[in-house]
């Protein structure tokens, strides 16, 4: 017998955005901390480190895929995160990373909606 998940809760304060501009990638690093903000193991990247993941010029395999960042806000506090990447050389494959949420089926689900 399988355990129904529960239901998310659906805020309405809730927003999906993309992320874009210097704000957008300081928000994208937060969300992290956030989420790991009590966590003794968590190790936060170093300064520039998550910067240059993102950069093509740093990060050349970023130069043959589309990738796209997302932020689920609570208001004006970044809560979750996700990176979607879709190599140019196999448009039937993609990938996820950077997911990054508290122990929340909502906003997990609304993360991977």
């Amino acid at each position: 017998m399988t355990a129904a998940l529960p239901s998310p809760t659906i805020r309405e304060h809730w927003r999906i955005r993309g992320v874009a501009g210097r704000a957008g990638e300081r928000a994208f690093a937060e969300a992290a901390r956030r989420v790991y903000a009590r966590d003794p193991q968590w190790t936060p990247p170093l300064p520039g480190e998550l910067r240059d993941m993102f950069d093509p010029d740093s990060n050349p395999p970023l130069r043959a895929m589309r990738w796209c960042r997302w932020l689920l806000a609570d208001g004006d506090r970044a809560c979750g995160r996700v990176a979607a990447f879709a190599p140019a050389a196999r448009p039937e494959v993609g990938y996820f990373g950077f997911f990054e949420c508290p122990d929340d089926a909502g906003i997990a689900r609304a993360l991977l909606g």
